[in-house]
């Protein structure tokens, strides 16, 4: 209990996130981290970056190569591997998340959806490290948040869970997941997001918060000037793919996809190898 408080609580910029995030109100700040105290002592074990309980079929599926690079060997350096919000300086990552045929992933992990969002805390605790890591190591001139590009492209209901399923989870889980993480987005950037994402945004967006919503700024499909523009808000040039009308390329890829996740939708066979059932 003691290095619970000691890594999440215990410093004052990690106290502000709880402060932030219930608009300085100290007795609703303290609640908070009293039931943050609760839910990690109850689900999230300390060691669980270290464990890496991420499968390799998934890491290869939703991942990059670089980032699964820096799962296997931990004497790597991260930060590389990042991208910067060039207004701040915080860490930001780009993902391509449209393609994943979440159906597939579920149906792979036999159904269980606690495995599944357990695998999505990994993730979490893995980025909150280094968030965290940036900021002590810049004495605070670096913000402890993150920045992330969310490439909706190939998105399908088809391959979503059931809105129904998705619906009830997302009141389940996410008010857990605001009050374990609070204050983790600087902001998100949605691209490429047809209108049939819109049905699933309306659906989740009235159980965030107002001050998480207003991080969130979504845009649909566009040319490649304007996705270059709508990046640019956050990104420098320097770290804007190719593909995105950026000076990115990595070893004649346009894509970066050694560097940005989700690799798997593009993959040969769409990364169906990956997500068949081992018999």
């Amino acid at each position: 209990g003691l290095y619970i408080v000691d890594k999440y609580i215990n410093t004052e910029y990690r106290l502000v996130r709880y402060l932030r995030a219930r608009k300085y109100n100290f007795v609703k700040a303290k609640e908070m981290m009293k039931i943050a105290f609760d839910f990690r002592f109850e689900n999230i074990p300390l060691d669980l970056v270290d464990k890496n309980p991420c499968p390799d079929w998934l890491l290869q599926y939703a991942g990059s190569p670089q980032f699964i690079e820096l799962t296997k060997d931990r004497s790597l350096d991260r930060f590389p591997w990042y991208f910067r919000d060039k207004n701040n300086g915080n860490l930001a990552v780009i993902m391509r998340n449209g393609g994943i045929h979440w159906r597939k992933v579920l149906k792979k992990c036999n159904g269980d959806i606690a495995l599944l969002i357990s695998y999505g805390f990994w993730v979490l605790e893995f980025v909150m490290q280094d968030m965290d890591r940036l900021h002590e190591e810049t004495k605070g001139e670096a913000p402890s948040y993150l920045t992330a590009v969310v490439d909706m492209a190939g998105f399908s209901f088809s391959n979503q869970l059931p809105l129904p399923q998705l619906i009830k989870l997302a009141r389940s889980y996410l008010p857990k997941i605001l009050i374990a993480y609070p204050e983790l987005l600087q902001r998100v950037q949605i691209i490429n997001a047809p209108r049939l994402f819109y049905t699933l945004w309306d659906a989740i967006y009235p159980l965030l918060p107002e001050r998480v919503r207003s991080k969130f700024h979504i845009h649909g499909p566009g040319s490649k000037e304007k996705l270059f523009k709508w990046i640019e808000t956050c990104l420098d040039k320097s770290d804007i793919p190719a593909s995105y009308g950026g000076d990115l390329i990595i070893d004649g890829d346009e894509m970066c996809l050694d560097r940005v996740p989700a690799v798997g939708p593009f993959l040969p066979d769409k990364g169906e190898s990956l997500l068949a059932k081992e018999k």
